[in-house]
């Protein structure tokens, strides 16, 4: 069953939504605005974000900048009914699966939740075949890493140099498609140690 969180300022569009998500056989989570998606949301359960583009203090727009800026990486559809082709196509551009325009219809979003699920799969085996291509000392680094240990200790519990130990984190967060320990933190999250 596929965790579909539910991001509407709107309260009857919410529990309309998540009965239709439910006759899709989701798992609907639904959230009355974007400050309490980030607040409450389970980082280490990822799902689908079906999002609202208009809403109180922060915008969909705004949420999804935020989840980009965060490394977390799970597919988002937004719907409006303000929406524009400029406004369509500059949530694309930043990585929405697609953007519905309500009142939207079940085939539609079947349709946009079918993608969203193939997408989050393809990136799954991504993000797996290049943490399996890494090398045994890479593997070692990088969970350290995750863990917030410092390159420095991390060396010395390796028993090796820290310009090495920092040469092969690189190379491993190079190879996974990553820059930050927060992004690297959530790629692991993802992948079969």
């Amino acid at each position: 069953m596929r965790r579909v969180y539910v991001v509407d300022d709107d309260e009857s569009l919410r529990k309309a939504l998540s009965f239709v998500l439910k006759g899709l056989d989701c798992d609907p989570v639904p959230y009355p605005s974007a400050e309490h998606f980030l607040t409450y949301v389970p980082h280490n359960e990822p799902g689908i974000v079906l999002l609202d583009v208009r809403m109180g203090q922060m915008t969909g727009l705004e949420l999804q900048q935020r989840l980009i800026d965060t490394g977390i990486d799970w597919p988002v559809i937004f719907l409006s009914g303000h929406g524009d082709l400029e406004m369509a196509v500059e949530t694309m551009m930043k990585g929405a699966v697609c953007f519905l325009q309500k009142p939207v219809r079940r085939e539609k979003l079947k349709e946009a939740l079918d993608r969203a699920t193939a997408l989050s799969e393809t990136k799954a085996n991504q993000r797996q075949a290049a943490y399996d291509a890494l090398s045994s000392r890479e593997k070692q680094l990088v969970k350290l890493a995750a863990q917030g240990v410092a390159m420095r200790a991390a060396a010395e519990r390796l028993g090796i140099a820290q310009r090495t130990a920092e040469f092969h984190k690189a190379s491993a967060m190079r190879k996974l498609g990553v820059h930050t320990i927060t992004e690297l933190t959530e790629v692991l999250k993802d992948v079969k140690i």
